[in-house]
């Protein structure tokens, strides 16, 4: 998409909130010489644990899937355009499609 034409006021806001959000961090430090000390387990143990444990490794698989099936047959048939329309709407984004690329060359 060029110059956003096809991005709602609310996504913007959605994405501007996500890049600048920040997060509250706090960690400890625990030293593994401090719990390592007089733990040797052999492989039947681990074994034994994991297995006591699987269920604890396993997730159920999930998606969360959003999406938008547009068709340019069911699309173009619902918009009332003529050839003027869309000429003068050719003739502006033309125009700014150009200076907006030289202004992103000129940042960058």
């Amino acid at each position: 998409m060029q110059l956003g034409n096809f991005i709602t006021n609310a996504e913007v806001a959605r994405i501007f909130a996500l890049e600048n959000e920040q997060r509250e961090l706090r960690f400890a430090l625990l030293p593994l010489a401090h719990y390592e000390a007089g733990v040797n387990p052999d492989e039947a143990q681990i074994k034994a644990w994991y297995e006591a444990h699987a269920s604890d490794y396993l997730t159920t698989e999930s998606v969360h899937l959003q999406y938008a099936d547009l068709k340019l047959e069911s699309v173009a048939g619902s918009l009332p355009l003529d050839a003027a329309e869309l000429q003068s709407w050719y003739e502006k984004t033309r125009i700014a499609t150009r200076w907006l690329s030289s202004a992103t060359h000129a940042i960058y």
